[in-house]
């Protein structure tokens, strides 16, 4: 059950994420990126882009609720892209220090820990196979 659980709450963010960045990117750069992130300059096609992964891999994760043994290949697939964006992160941390405030929590809750748990129960759902 707390696969399960955990498989729609993190594919529903990424999902919601995900549309929020393809239907308003410079509402979504204001409120999650803003002043809080050196990212340079709004670019609605990057935002956009991005958006398309995150929605896809939302998809991913949903998909590992149906049975058979591609559904765990599905739920392992769309937790790869965010726990790779997760690592661009932290090796941006290593480089130049944990951000403070508010980019700390997005971050450190929207990125690193939600991808974290995108690749728990991707994993966890790929292994158990046919189930």
């Amino acid at each position: 059950m707390g696969l399960k659980i955990g498989l729609i709450v993190v594919g529903l963010l990424n999902i919601l994420n995900g549309l929020f960045m393809l239907i308003a990117p410079v509402p979504w750069f204001a409120q999650v990126i803003g002043e809080h992130v050196p990212m340079g300059p709004l670019d609605t096609h990057f935002i956009r882009d991005v958006g398309f992964a995150y929605a896809a891999s939302g998809a991913g994760l949903l998909l590992g609720l149906r049975r058979g043994l591609a559904a765990g290949a599905f739920a392992l697939a769309g937790a790869v892209w965010p726990m790779l964006h997760a690592l661009f992160h932290l090796d941006l941390w290593a480089m130049h220090g944990v951000p403070h405030g508010m980019s700390l929590v997005n971050e450190g809750l929207g990125v690193v820990v939600a991808s974290l748990a995108g690749a728990i129960v991707g994993w966890v759902r790929f292994r158990q196979g046919d189930a």
